[in-house]
């Protein structure tokens, strides 16, 4: 069983890597920026005793708004893709409106830290 799933956990990211192929490391880096977000902001509110289970949930919703965000971006270069070849002209746009999402949320979260780490 153990390897099943791990044969199928690797087919997963493989099935993912090859899918996004260019834009799997801008979201990594996202997925660890918001990991890091959520774990430091936890450790905030503890540090401070205001701990709260609704805050993290908040917390949560707002990270898989982030990536739903980036999908949205993902869809738009399909729908302009699509376009493009229904009206004749083959340009390839390759992820562009989700890179350009993806990396605005990782310079946000980013500057999220350092504004943080100033106080």
């Amino acid at each position: 069983m153990k390897n099943f799933l791990q044969a199928l956990f690797a087919g997963a990211v493989e099935a993912l890597a090859e899918y996004f192929n260019v834009l799997l490391i801008p979201i990594v880096v996202l997925v660890a920026v918001m990991l890091i977000d959520y774990i430091t902001g936890m450790a905030g509110a503890a540090y401070t005793g205001e701990i709260n289970s609704r805050v993290g949930v908040i917390g949560i919703v707002k990270k898989v708004c982030y990536l739903a965000l980036v999908a949205v971006g993902i869809v738009v270069d399909y729908l302009i893709t699509t376009a493009l070849v229904q009206i004749g002209l083959s340009i390839q746009i390759n992820y562009c409106f989700g890179m350009i999402v993806t990396i605005w949320l990782i310079i946000y979260l980013t500057n999220i830290f350092i504004v943080f780490a100033c106080i």
